[in-house]
């Protein structure tokens, strides 16, 4: 997978100096201009890395970065600087970098408080991820519920992670098997105290 990062310098504060170019002694030709370098990530801003001030003469060609420029025009950039800070979308990535990593933990938070509800309510579809060994997990799919009793079956597949064995269902008709388990649902919660079923996820 190709990832698309790096760095990109544009112009932000750009305003025409009201002093008078310290080379040529020229009024109204020298331009100050803020440039910010700012980090990217798929081209989107994540977080501004450095700026710096540049100023220059239209018609002598004179150039000074920020730390050259004399104290008049210096103080001038400065408050242009103040007036037009950091722009915000510049933290545009970060912000939604939080964003998303808070609606997931909000979510993961939602989903543990409602797994003992839902193994004490089963229903039919629900998929069960079960430990068949150690750092072995498999699926439990529940097909019917009838009286007191349920149907299930058991994936064809196995996972070495908790996390990533619920992928096994996108495997389509052949993630399952054909033979099914019929057992009290109250076994399905005994399943969850003995720590055989860890998780159960429900559409």
């Amino acid at each position: 997978m190709l990832f698309f990062y790096g760095s990109r310098k544009i112009a932000r504060n750009k305003r025409l100096s009201i002093n008078p170019c310290p080379n040529c002694g020229s009024l109204n030709t020298v331009q100050l201009a803020t440039f910010f370098k700012y980090a990217h990530f798929f081209f989107m801003p994540c977080f501004p890395m450095s700026r710096f001030g540049v100023s220059k003469c239209a018609k002598c060609g004179q150039e000074f970065r920020e730390s050259q420029m004399p104290e008049p025009i210096k103080s001038e950039m400065k408050m242009m600087n103040k007036e037009r800070p950091v722009p915000i979308w510049s933290y545009s990535g970060l912000i939604l970098f939080i964003g998303l990593i808070t609606l997931a933990k909000t979510s993961s938070d939602t989903h543990e408080k409602n797994v003992p509800l839902m193994i004490a309510n089963p229903q039919k579809g629900d998929i069960l991820t079960i430990k068949v060994g150690e750092k072995e997990y498999g699926l439990m799919r529940i097909d019917s519920i009838i009286g007191d009793s349920l149907h299930a079956v058991f994936s064809n597949y196995t996972s070495e992670r908790e996390s990533s064995a619920y992928r096994i269902k996108l495997k389509g008709d052949r993630a399952f098997s054909h033979d099914k388990m019929t057992a009290p649902i109250s076994r399905i919660k005994e399943m969850y105290d003995e720590k055989i079923i860890v998780d159960i996820q429900r559409d």
